[in-house]
């Protein structure tokens, strides 16, 4: 008689060993001055540092790994992953899908040469709370210039979290960074950035004879543009290439920033496209 090898959703889960996550020591300000405390990636050595721009100013921070672990368990609510991020053409960590978004829109900016993800700690002099911040993304954009980056919903924004993002300004201020706080972004704006997301692998890019083409049928804004639909119906005809091959050169080139729309509203077949 043959045997029922088949095993049950129960039987599955009897065997899962369920493990939850291990407390890491975090560390403390030893100084009676904020200090900034990193990994450096030669001697693998953590080293503080006090908030000077001679000191830290040239740290390529934005090539750091992240200086935390983003601990998986049972009930975990926040989402987590690595979002490819076009600029670069690497990935880089976030750990909750709110965070994902924040990095998609500094991706849409074109204006970052690279980003890291919690590369380093913020330490604050012993006994104040919170004691410590790793900011969630250090971003180094083309001009050199370093945007530092803390992700939180606005509605979840405690009096401990928003004493902490003063302190992270305040210590880019002394270093001559700038700090943003991404709290929200309007839904149609995240949903149009999405779409556009979709076409941000270099795969998608027309030939540059096609992209010029496409953009000489593209009115400047104060021609008042040409909308989606009439602009792929005369690509087409002038190219001879599908709608569907228009179609993705067009969204990427708009997520390129190399044609422009207006992301307040739906980006449907009557949206306006200009130069």
């Amino acid at each position: 008689m043959r045997r029922d090898t088949r095993r049950t959703r129960a039987d599955l889960l009897a065997n899962v060993v369920v493990t939850k996550p291990t407390s890491v020591k975090l560390p403390i300000g030893s100084a009676p001055y904020d200090q900034l405390m990193y990994v450096d990636p030669d001697t693998r050595r953590s080293v503080r540092r006090p908030i000077r721009p001679d000191e830290l100013g040239a740290v390529a921070f934005e090539s750091f790994p992240p200086i935390r672990r983003f601990p998986a368990y049972k009930g975990k609510r926040s989402h987590e992953g690595s979002y490819w991020f076009s600029g670069t053409g690497s990935h880089v960590r976030f750990e909750s899908h709110f965070e994902s978004i924040a990095l998609m829109l500094l991706d849409f900016s074109q204006q970052v040469q690279r980003v890291s993800s919690n590369p380093f700690w913020l330490l604050w002099p012993k006994g104040l709370t919170p004691a410590r911040h790793a900011p969630d993304f250090f971003a180094r954009t083309h001009n050199g210039s370093v945007v530092l980056v803390d992700v939180h919903p606005a509605a979840l924004i405690s009096e401990q979290i928003a004493e902490q993002h003063l302190r992270t300004r305040r210590v880019c201020e002394a270093l001559g960074w700038s700090y943003h706080e991404f709290t929200a972004v309007e839904p149609v704006v995240q949903h149009n950035v999405s779409l556009l997301a979709g076409y941000s692998r270099p795969r998608s890019a027309p030939p540059p004879a096609i992209a010029t083409i496409i953009r000489s049928h593209v009115p400047t804004p104060s021609a008042g543009g040409i909308t989606v639909a009439d602009l792929l119906d005369a690509a087409h005809d002038a190219t001879g290439l599908s709608h569907h091959s228009i179609s993705t050169a067009v969204y990427h080139m708009l997520w390129r920033r190399q044609l422009h729309t207006n992301l307040q509203r739906p980006l449907t077949s009557d949206a306006k496209v200009w130069r």
